[in-house]
């Protein structure tokens, strides 16, 4: 038999920038629930939970949803937009940040994910996020924010108003979680480390 060299195998998160994702300290947050990704096709609009958020805004009219950086064409498959859900087109990144400035909340329903970039920029600007227990979401949340066991709207809507009604902070908590894992200097540092 062919002897193979051990290959050792270490995961290296991606980082993000504490000083550009900044949370919005001269104003008070906005009951937002928040969403994002690139929703041009229906497999993603459903891998996402687009259908569970529009399903989540029907039931919490007094809340105002935004689903950022869904096609014209996706937009259509919500029938009827509930009047308290926002639907936006590509915005640039700058435009992203504003959002998550304003949103209290962040909810990544996925089907499936990887790891998240959205989750965790939300997070540094003081989001309280609401995920479903796909990818690396449970590392990335922690005890940060909120964990759903399933992907049932009524406990959709459950974590939901608890993440709205929480203290400002879990925000600030969440934003700290990933200042103390998940940076660029963090990814750098281990990345030098291996090489090295």
């Amino acid at each position: 038999l062919r002897r193979f060299p051990q290959i050792r195998i270490e995961v290296v998160p991606t980082g993000y920038s504490p000083e550009f994702f900044i949370p919005n300290e001269n104003i008070d947050k906005e009951n937002i629930i928040l969403t994002c990704g690139k929703i041009d096709s229906y497999k993603r609009f459903i891998i996402k939970g687009i259908d569970l958020f529009c399903a989540t805004a029907k039931l919490l009219p007094q809340y105002t949803f935004v689903i950022l950086d869904i096609t014209p064409e996706m937009q259509k498959l919500i029938n009827p937009i509930p009047k308290n859900l926002k639907l936006f087109e590509m915005l640039s990144q700058k435009k992203v940040v504003e959002f998550y400035r304003k949103a209290k909340v962040y909810a990544q329903l996925s089907l499936r994910e990887g790891f998240p970039n959205s989750v965790c920029e939300a997070m540094l600007c003081e989001c309280v996020p609401v995920g479903t227990d796909a990818g690396a979401m449970k590392e990335i949340i922690g005890d940060a924010g909120f964990l759903l066991k399933s992907r049932e709207v009524l406990e959709i809507v459950e974590m939901i108003e608890k993440a709205i009604n929480s203290p400002v902070s879990l925000g600030k908590k969440a934003r700290k979680r990933i200042m103390e894992n998940f940076t660029m200097e963090r990814r750098k540092e281990k990345l030098y480390k291996i090489i090295s």
